[in-house]
């Protein structure tokens, strides 16, 4: 057998059998090293390492050289206890380990009675010298007292070393951009596997900032339990119950009492914003019939954010003079000569695009000719009878202007409601066995206003849900042996859709144009070159939903003064996706048809024309109408890694760690995908469309010439 088979078959029995990058990427690792008064190491000590909140604890005995590790351990507050025969019994109280943390604790024993105890209490944080990695952890307290706009708690990475805002506003970490970034959640992925973000984030959930016990941005140097990142890891861990019964309760408000008004604005535009919610944790109790203190814990936290808010926007609209034909507004009084006919015009003159046509010029060479657009001996004046059905129809739909000749304000109320919650669950089986479980919701009911009231506005609104699960389990073999499995769930779904779906343009004396109702409708795609567009906007309707589940293992060994993490992944990734870039058709009025054919002077009017004119004709200069098919896209990935981290003293640790990530190619649920066969230079058409006629929107004609030929007729137009 083929050496890399074999190597492939040994990666993807690693997987299936230990299962893990993400196993650990949550907890953290406390240990270090037990001496007498001589500073002589004390092998066999008994070292209790006990959760301050949950009351769980965990023992070790110490090595020949006096060594101790706990690993892997929940981030939180401990106190460690070690006795000796002969010596007295030390308690180390109030240690913090923070999220992928190696915590060194060294302790020296009193000759003395067992049974006579030491306590040291509010230590000073040891220095991170177990551990080569950069980064840097934000513990609760700055979570919940930094002000965050929205309180989304991935703000915060920017605040740490190594870290800029690119002009997205997302953070980029060690000079990578932000799709170089790893998020995790819980040990588990917590990406967005959208194409292209289209809910806006790289990451998928976002817990309250109520729902966080910290997070650590780690920029550099980090173990081969990561990868898939060539930036910064950004690790969340969420709160867990502990013994006591902890909850919040809050609300901020934001309203435009102290807001300024816009330049533009006749008013304040309204602004409410209140975010509320709460949080509880602790032990589970059904008095008289369960008792979960030690045992069974549970957080739970809900948020409300409810946004109305107003906002100025600035459109300019066809005057009451331009929509009657009246383009006067553009002479100038200045006047240039026509090089071929030697006619006399103002350079602000349009010319009609229905005259256009060969002429001999007065030198006795062959020019091209519009004659200007006149009407009742009145320059730039359209004939009433030449102005398109089509364009009186949709100009029936757009609001005229209310500030100036040309400008429409208004200032709608933008309604953003969304609501999120997370639910997690600890339970410690015995001694040997830790069971947690999460899960987390965010609903975005639809938001977004048109640019302008009516059916014909562009614009569109977007709904969207996120939702991620978690569970784990962390299984005590012995001291020295402890397995961690992970199994993780997400899914990812934003959607787009436009305004005034109930308008069908067919009636207004669109040809070609698509309708269904509810989904696709109002105006198509109209661009003008002297002022704003109508009707649909590009890229929608959309549907985008990504999923991601993920198989985690992760192995841990103490052996003396070695802690070796052996363990690997499993990731399926699909994201099902729908978009067209014109589904509604575009219609590009650029004004050359308007324009004249001789002058060169490049100000002028005459020489760049009008959109709007040209609209009025009913001739555009392009128009299209494009299709999409529904992709879902799939993929897996996989990795192994072994990491040994080697205490080779008190003052010297050795990191040392080999990773290997593998996968397959982007595939298609449908074999939908084609491709390039990069050996041959053969493109390769999917099976799904093999021996099948072209995959086109119902309606369009298609005839079939000969096998493996067609001819296409695309049929889209304004009737004039």
């Amino acid at each position: 057998m083929d050496s890399q088979v074999k190597l492939l078959l040994a990666a993807l029995l690693a997987v299936l059998t230990c299962g893990a990058l993400l196993a650990q990427q949550d907890t953290g690792t406390i240990g270090g090293l037990i001496y007498d008064q001589s500073g002589a190491a004390l092998p066999r000590a008994q070292v209790v390492l006990r959760n301050s909140g949950t009351g769980q604890t965990r023992t070790a005995p110490t090595g020949q050289g006096g060594e101790f590790v706990f690993t892997p351990v929940q981030a939180g507050h401990y106190e460690l206890t070690a006795s000796a025969p002969g010596f007295q019994t030390e308690v180390r109280r109030n240690l913090e380990l923070q999220v992928q943390q190696k915590l060194d604790v060294n302790m020296t024993l009193q000759v003395g009675a067992e049974s006579k105890i030491v306590e040291v209490t509010a230590t000073t944080p040891p220095l991170q010298t177990a551990d080569s990695s950069l980064g840097q952890v934000v513990d609760t307290e700055k979570v919940v007292s930094l002000p965050l706009n929205g309180r989304n708690v991935y703000q915060l990475v920017s605040l740490t070393p190594g870290v800029a805002v690119e002009p997205s506003g997302r953070p980029s970490v060690s000079g990578q951009t932000s799709q170089n970034q790893y998020y995790a959640l819980d040990g588990v992925d917590n990406n967005n596997y959208q194409g292209g973000y289209a809910s806006g984030t790289a990451y998928n959930v976002s817990p309250s900032p109520d729902a966080v016990e910290e997070f650590k941005v780690q920029s550099n140097n980090y173990s081969a339990e990561f990868g898939q990142s060539a930036g910064g890891v950004v690790n969340v861990i969420t709160r867990s119950g502990t013994n006591e019964f902890h909850g919040s309760l809050y609300e901020f408000l934001r309203n435009d009492v102290l807001d300024g008004r816009n330049f533009f604005a006749t008013s304040n535009p309204p602004y409410k914003q209140n975010q509320f919610g709460g949080s509880i944790g602790g032990p589970v109790l059904i008095p008289k019939i369960f008792n979960g203190h030690d045992k069974l814990f549970f957080f739970a936290d809900i948020e409300d954010f409810r946004s109305h808010k107003g906002q100025t926007t600035d459109i300019t609209l066809p005057s009451a003079a331009w929509r009657s034909g009246n383009f006067q507004s553009y002479l100038t009084g200045q006047n240039y000569t026509d090089p071929c006919t030697g006619a006399v015009y103002d350079t602000g003159q349009l010319f009609d695009p229905t005259t256009t046509r060969q002429v001999t010029c007065t030198n006795g060479t062959t020019g091209f000719e519009r004659n200007p657009i006149s009407y009742n001996g009145q320059p730039n004046v359209i004939n009433p009878a030449e102005i398109s059905p089509v364009a009186k129809a949709t100009l029936a739909l757009v609001p005229t202007p209310n500030f100036g000749s040309n400008q429409y304000i208004w200032s709608p109320v933008n309604v953003h409601d969304y609501i999120r919650g997370d639910i997690k669950v600890d339970y410690q089986f015995g001694e040997h066995d830790h069971f947690f479980g999460r899960y987390g919701v965010m609903d975005d009911p639809a938001t977004g206003v048109p640019l302008f009231p009516g059916s014909a506005s562009p614009g569109t609104y977007s709904i969207g849900r996120q939702q991620g699960a978690a569970a784990g389990d962390t299984h005590i073999f012995s001291p020295t042996t402890i397995n961690e499995f992970r199994v993780g769930w997400a899914r990812n779904n934003t959607d787009s859709h436009f305004f005034g779906t109930g308008l069908n343009a067919s009636t207004l004396g669109y040809g070609g144009v698509p309708y269904q109702a509810g989904v696709l409708g109002g105006l198509p795609d109209l661009q003008f070159s002297d002022i704003g567009g109508f009707g649909a906007s590009n890229w929608a309707p959309s549907i985008y939903t990504a999923r991601n589940a993920q198989f985690s293992d992760t192995l841990n060994l103490v052996r003396g003064k070695h802690t070796f993490k052996i363990g690997g992944q499993y990731n399926r990734y699909s994201w099902l996706q729908f978009q067209s870039q014109y589904a509604m058709g575009f219609f590009d009025f650029t004004g050359a048809l308007t324009k004249s054919l001789t002058t060169t002077n490049a100000s002028d009017a005459a020489a760049s024309g009008s959109g709007f004119a040209q609209f009025l004709f009913g001739i555009p200069d392009y128009s299209g109408l494009s299709n999409s098919i529904e992709a879902d896209n799939i993929r897996w990935t996989g990795a192994v890694f072994v990491q040994d981290d080697w205490k080779v003293s008190s003052k010297l640790t050795i990191n040392a760690g080999l990773r290997w990530e593998f996968g397959s190619p982007l595939g298609e649920k449908q074999n939908r995908v084609s491709g390039i066969d990069f050996q041959t230079g053969a493109f390769e058409i999917p099976k799904s469309r093999q021996n099948e006629a072209p995959f086109l929107p119902a309606g369009v004609p298609v005839e079939i010439t000969s096998p493996g030929s067609s001819v296409i007729t695309i049929e889209m137009k304004l009737t004039r």
